[in-house]
């Protein structure tokens, strides 16, 4: 159309349009910046042995011990406690989120965990283990199932960014 309005709207919006990829790619190439390779990632994260996972005060399933107990069992060293930063030097910080539900019985519907550096607390990985109604699946086997797929790629098998 050769109305002036419709001249100055399509003006507008491909300035919009410019607007958003631009900040929007701005936005990638930080994230990009701040995690970096994919492969330096997940090489690191190979050769992490150390962890300390950060307990929060709501813990009333002990959930941090027993992210502490699968890790040692799989090899790794782990301590737990509520400080930000790790008390000794280590390679990671594992964070994570519960979530429940009572029915018949309480029982975890998911668990999140992050892994984060130690000195700048940049999440490296996340990953995460549900329980599905039908499903009675132990604490341990969902925190183990985590572990996995934030350690060892599990079934997601990819770094997510954040």
């Amino acid at each position: 159309m050769n109305h002036p309005l419709v001249k100055r709207l399509n003006g507008h919006a491909r300035l919009g349009m410019a607007v958003l990829f631009l900040l929007s790619s701005v936005g990638c190439f930080h994230r990009n910046a701040q995690t970096g390779d994919e492969k330096a990632i997940k090489a690191r994260i190979a050769g992490m042995r150390s962890f300390y996972v950060r307990t929060h005060p709501d813990d009333d399933y002990n959930l941090g011990r027993d992210v502490v107990s699968q890790l040692r069992e799989m090899g790794y060293q782990a301590t737990s406690g509520p400080a930000v930063s790790p008390p000794d030097p280590v390679d990671g910080v594992i964070t994570y989120l519960d979530r429940w539900e009572w029915g018949f019985t309480i029982r975890m519907l998911r668990l999140d965990m992050k892994l984060r550096e130690p000195e700048t607390d940049v999440v490296l990985e996340d990953a995460n283990s549900s329980s599905l109604p039908y499903m009675h699946r132990s604490q341990q086997e969902i925190v183990r199932e985590a572990l996995d797929n934030l350690l060892k790629g599990g079934k997601s098998g990819k770094i997510r960014r954040r």
